[in-house]
């Protein structure tokens, strides 16, 4: 639950904006989704939603809503409940998002970490955190192992309690994770109260010390989903006849808002890569005609000055979004003269509380 005193004291100065008035409605994110997404219309059911590149499963709009209750059932039956705390150890999959979503609707926590953490920082995160479970895959056995190590160390001298029961792998095959899907969700004791309860906990780089929890609301994730597309004068330009590039990892809140929360919110497809490697980049792409890639500076760097970029297919391409960094004009510009100036390359800003900012450089027509 959010505190009840006001989270800052300090006079503000309201600044109109050109935008619309946004208008959040008070549900938790799962409820958001379904609603908004539209994901119970039949002319929904057979669109595909997830496309897992490394695993090479398929996940349809017509059946997401009923794998994540199926999980979210696994996770009651090994006792985690409204408030409880998933640590998420993952790189992109399916099982991030499945696992994400059925937390926050039984009104748990996610917090993810990166998957670069060394055994260190993440038993950090798992013990700031007060994790109940921990969801990982095997490629990061050694950090995980070397964390757990770490924690029972400490909780054996007394020094910390540890909260953490239990550590899933997506690769067992009882992961609550790939739990069979269910028609219902799990009942609560109490709604979720969509402006009190934290939804997610993601943490900071750190650059000012060690990384910090940052609490996230179910109402702070549904507006900054629904002010994405809320306006046409400042709006990220992607619907459900568009396929989106999931290569920004979702521990990160810039993946975790636009790609996997704003592509399900407007019911477009997101194809999940779990790193980048030119070839599966250009790959996934051309095979799923990728229409909206979110990137960072240094991969519209790549797509600008590689040479293997000459000899790719990337005219499905109609927007590329730019962001964690600046992005000059003369980069930009760079980027949309190797792609043949068909695209559109915007920059946007999202900031640890999720809140979105983005302007066009160059709205190349």
């Amino acid at each position: 639950m959010l505190p009840s005193r006001p989270l800052c004291a300090a006079s503000s100065v309201v600044i109109t904006s050109r935008c619309k008035p946004v208008i959040v409605p008070e549900v938790g994110v799962l409820d958001f989704l379904v609603e908004h997404g539209k994901w119970r219309d039949k002319s929904m059911a057979a669109k595909p939603a997830i496309i897992d590149t490394a695993s090479g499963e398929t996940l349809r709009y017509g059946e997401l809503e009923a794998r994540i209750h199926g999980c979210a059932h696994a996770l009651h039956a090994l006792g985690f409940r409204q408030g409880d705390v998933l640590a998420v150890h993952l790189h992109n999959c399916t099982e991030f998002i499945v696992a994400f979503l059925a937390v926050a609707s039984l009104g748990g926590l996610t917090s993810p970490s990166n998957p670069a953490y060394v055994a260190e920082e993440l038993a950090r995160q798992i013990q700031d955190s007060g994790a109940k479970l921990l969801l990982s895959s095997t490629r990061y056995s050694k950090a995980v192992h070397g964390a757990m190590a770490e924690l029972q160390a400490h909780d054996a001298q007394g020094s910390q309690a540890l909260a953490l029961t239990r550590v899933a792998f997506i690769e067992d095959a009882d992961c609550f994770a790939r739990a069979p899907s269910h028609a219902a969700p799990v009942p609560l004791v109490r709604p979720i109260d969509a402006r009190r309860d934290v939804a997610v906990l993601p943490y900071s780089s750190g650059t000012t010390g060690r990384p910090k929890g940052v609490q996230l609301s179910h109402h702070n994730l549904v507006a900054n989903v629904i002010q994405l597309n809320a306006d046409p004068f400042a709006r990220l330009a992607f619907d459900e006849r568009d396929t989106l590039l999931g290569l920004l990892p979702l521990y990160h809140i810039y993946g975790m808002t636009v790609l996997m929360l704003g592509a399900l919110a407007h019911r477009a497809t997101l194809v999940l890569l779990p790193k980048f490697e030119p070839l599966t980049f250009f790959g996934a792409i051309e095979k799923h005609r990728v229409s909206v890639a979110c990137l960072v500076p240094p991969l519209c760097l790549f797509l600008a000055k590689d040479p293997s970029v000459a000899r790719a297919d990337l005219s499905s391409l109609k927007y590329i979004y730019s962001g964690a960094a600046p992005l000059d004009a003369a980069l930009e510009l760079a980027v949309v003269e190797r792609l043949g100036g068909r695209v559109r390359v915007r920059q946007v800003r999202v900031r640890h509380d999720g809140a979105l900012a983005h302007r066009a450089l160059a709205d190349c027509p």
